[in-house]
């Protein structure tokens, strides 16, 4: 069975500015019914001291909810392997299976799933756009560059609206054992390029949608697509903050929706 995840994005107001506490943010998620949680940079980074990371430890254990994935977006120099580290360790203290990276530099990217390997940790890079993983075919090309057992791919069938490309089985059974977890948001195509909210891309505009909206991400299909080759891990909601509705009650109806799916 498909579980759910929620992302810290959804409280998060600007940077690593949160609107509670991260071990508050935890219980939240779990009185809803998710079992599982991504923590972001802010919430938990190669910073957090070891005292935050117990206290983060504690409340994981106490509401029975999952670290999904972490990240370590941090600039791929080869100092900054020193901060993978960190957080692989980090990871490894809180069961956490993954570290969300970004990739710009396929050697260091190398070296970073070496150090994270060592602590049986993997990396995961999301299907996204505007980067060298944007389709699932570039992607897999990807991963054929960094060949490494522990790099793996985010399906995240949002950014395929974005571009254009359809995120159904056929997507997925590409992706092969290269799909290591799955995050959620929703957008939909809009009529205009301006105005606030408005994401544009490849000169069309989109915008963010209620979970049942038909113009919007089929879910239904999604997840039917990831039954569909076996998947059973973490489907994290990566919605951000919304300016018009209460983060609690965005999280709320998300899993409504997505919940019978799962």
């Amino acid at each position: 069975m498909i579980k759910l995840g929620l992302s810290g994005r959804i409280i998060e107001e600007s940077g690593p500015t949160y609107q509670m506490p991260v071990t508050d943010f935890i219980a939240a998620a779990a009185d809803i019914g998710y079992r599982g949680v991504e923590l972001r940079w802010g919430q938990l980074d190669h910073e957090t001291s070891d005292d935050d990371i117990a206290q983060i430890a504690d409340a994981l254990t106490e509401n029975n909810v999952a670290c999904a994935f972490a990240n370590c977006l941090v600039e791929q120099t080869p100092h900054d392997l020193q901060h993978v580290r960190r957080m692989a360790e980090i990871a490894r203290s809180l069961a956490t299976p993954y570290l969300r990276m970004g990739i710009s530099d396929v050697q260091w990217v190398q070296g970073a799933c070496d150090i994270a390997a060592e602590y049986e940790v993997s990396a995961v890079v999301q299907i996204h756009t505007g980067g060298s993983t944007e389709t699932v075919e570039s992607a897999m090309r990807v991963c054929g560059e960094v060949d490494r057992s522990n790099f793996g791919l985010t399906y995240e069938p949002a950014n395929f609206v974005l571009v254009g490309r359809d995120y159904g089985q056929a997507a997925l059974e590409t992706l092969g054992n290269k799909l290591f977890n799955v995050s959620l948001q929703n957008l939909k195509p809009d009529d205009t390029t301006d105005g606030e909210g408005i994401i544009v891309y490849q000169d069309q505009g989109f915008t963010r949608c209620e979970p049942g909206d038909r113009d919007g991400v089929n879910f239904d299909k999604a997840f039917a697509a990831l039954k569909a080759v076996g998947y059973n891990g973490f489907a994290t909601l990566i919605e951000p903050m919304s300016p018009v509705t209460d983060s609690i009650a965005l999280a709320e109806a998300y899993y409504k929706k997505l919940k019978p799916l799962c």
